[in-house]
């Protein structure tokens, strides 16, 4: 659908998003609902939703819907960054960390998603594979 007409999941994101904004957390978490609803990929609305079901203290819930998009076999890479920080949020570092290298293969060119990965790489202390990845995005910015 069109992000401009109304019903689409554009424009239910930014409703939740308006009203996420406003504090109306439990309206905005319907409005995200309808967003990710039958959505084939990982899409960046579903971190949002997470993020929103951990706002409200509903963690089964946000671990639940986490693992759902986090099964999904496709995606953006800025899903799987969204997700991985819900995953930090959630306390599950490994499962961070391989949502970073899942961002990075669907955009190897983007060095944000290669220094995200070196920090989670670093917080789980690898050093030699933080270097690395610290070392891919410094490359790609540098071009």
């Amino acid at each position: 659908m069109d992000p401009g007409i109304a019903g689409s999941p554009s424009a239910s994101l930014g409703e939740a998003q308006r009203l996420a904004k406003a504090g109306r957390f439990e309206e905005a978490l319907q409005c995200a609902e309808r967003a990710v609803a039958g959505a084939p990929a990982c899409l960046p609305e579903h971190a949002f939703l997470v993020s929103l079901l951990f706002k409200l203290g509903r963690i089964p819930d946000a671990e639940q819907t986490h693992d759902l998009a986090a099964a999904l076999p496709d995606g953006i890479a800025d899903a799987y960054d969204g997700l991985a920080w819900m995953a930090i949020a959630l306390g599950r570092h490994e499962g961070a960390n391989a949502l970073y290298r899942r961002a990075t293969e669907v955009a190897p060119q983007d060095p944000r998603f290669w220094y995200n990965l070196a920090c989670s790489e670093r917080s789980l202390g690898r050093l030699i594979e933080a270097e690395a990845s610290c070392d891919r995005a410094i490359a790609i910015d540098a071009r």
